[in-house]
């Protein structure tokens, strides 16, 4: 699968990608491109509430971008803990134990 993002002009369940249409579990490599919320921000999502449990491949500046860039994210989204919430702090450093680190070049 070719990133993860969220939809920038929609809220909660609505911005994510249609993870229903595909079987999470049959996924074996996820590659995210960088670290705008596009391409980057339904991740957390996708590993810590679906059956994924393939591999995550991302460079060394799209992760260490990724960290603040979903931190900042919670923050602003602007929803308190409960349903509407997709995913929180907690679940966003549990991805980051997951993500392989791929050369630039």
């Amino acid at each position: 699968m070719l990133d993860c993002g969220i939809h920038p002009g929609r809220d909660g369940i609505q911005s994510l990608p249609y993870f229903d249409a595909i079987n999470p579990k049959e996924i074996e490599l996820l590659l995210v491109t960088h670290f705008h919320v596009d391409h980057c921000a339904s991740l957390p999502y996708f590993v810590e509430k679906t059956e994924f449990s393939g591999k995550i491949y991302m460079t060394h500046p799209t992760k260490s971008i990724y960290n603040f860039v979903l931190q900042d994210f919670v923050k602003v989204s602007g929803v308190p803990n409960g349903d509407e919430q997709l995913f929180d702090e907690k679940d966003i450093e549990n991805t980051l134990s997951k993500i392989a680190l791929i050369d630039y070049h």
